[in-house]
């Protein structure tokens, strides 16, 4: 089991090809296993549920191997967290409550400025169990999906799983043409998803030669149209900002 961190040159895993539809969930239960994946999709903007107001979140998602092979394959299965949830330390956040389980007191309190140390992550041992839920496909026929129910940590001397899948870690920040991003064969809704963040718009907006002052790029970052209480950035008639 090998790591690898940006920039990436060598791709270990090649995901089913597009199309394919021979994935069988994987069966209810706990498997031992690794972090082996984690993929930073950077700021993005969200709404407080009460006041309506748009605050900055960053967002993330992680992948684990587990201790699960189909018939006729060689490596262990990879099951990921799917959609990419908000990276806080937080008492209530999903984050917290999803790896404090495994962690246990090496996972940070909220006011620690270190966050996490993903390579460290890695290294540690981890029990994740597997639940099956059921809900419609965009053909509007239900299916059943294999998700991460929970984490924990392996009861006390099990030996740890023979780990077939390298680990690496990718972040948006790092691959804002999304190159290496496609060559992973993310997902398109990933894909969609990183194209959203604060970074990739910006990087964009350069590109195209449209760069504005840091204030005017927050604003529209954050999905406001005012600055102060009289500047408005106007509109075309698609409705798009005219820089």
């Amino acid at each position: 089991m090998s790591k690898m961190s940006l920039p990436l040159h060598t791709i270990p895993w090649t995901p089913a090809a597009k199309g394919e539809s021979s994935y069988e969930p994987t069966p209810e239960g706990t498997y031992s296993g690794w972090l082996c994946r984690v993929q930073y999709f950077g700021t993005h903007t969200a709404e407080d549920q009460k006041t309506k107001k748009p605050y900055d979140v960053h967002k993330i998602a992680l992948a684990f191997e587990i201790d699960y092979r189909e018939e006729g394959q060689e490596k262990n299965r990879i099951i990921s967290t799917g959609y990419p949830m908000t990276y806080s330390l937080g008492a209530k956040s999903n984050l917290r409550k999803l790896m404090k389980p495994w962690l246990g007191s090496k996972f940070p309190e909220p006011d620690d400025a270190n966050g996490l140390d993903w390579e460290t992550l890695m290294e540690i041992p981890v029990m994740v169990s597997i639940e099956h839920e059921t809900r419609k496909n965009k053909d509007g026929q239900e299916k059943t999906y294999d998700r991460i129910s929970s984490l924990s940590m392996p009861p006390k001397g099990m030996p740890p799983l023979q780990a077939t899948q390298d680990q690496y870690t990718w972040s948006i920040t790092q691959d804002l043409d999304l190159e290496t991003a496609t060559e992973l064969k993310m997902p398109n809704f990933l894909i969609e998803f990183a194209k959203n963040s604060h970074e990739y718009k910006r990087a964009q907006r350069e590109r195209e030669g449209k760069a504005l002052d840091d204030k005017v790029m927050d604003m529209l970052d954050s999905g406001a149209k005012r600055i102060g209480s009289d500047y408005q950035v106007p509109n075309g008639e698609d409705g798009k900002p005219v820089f």
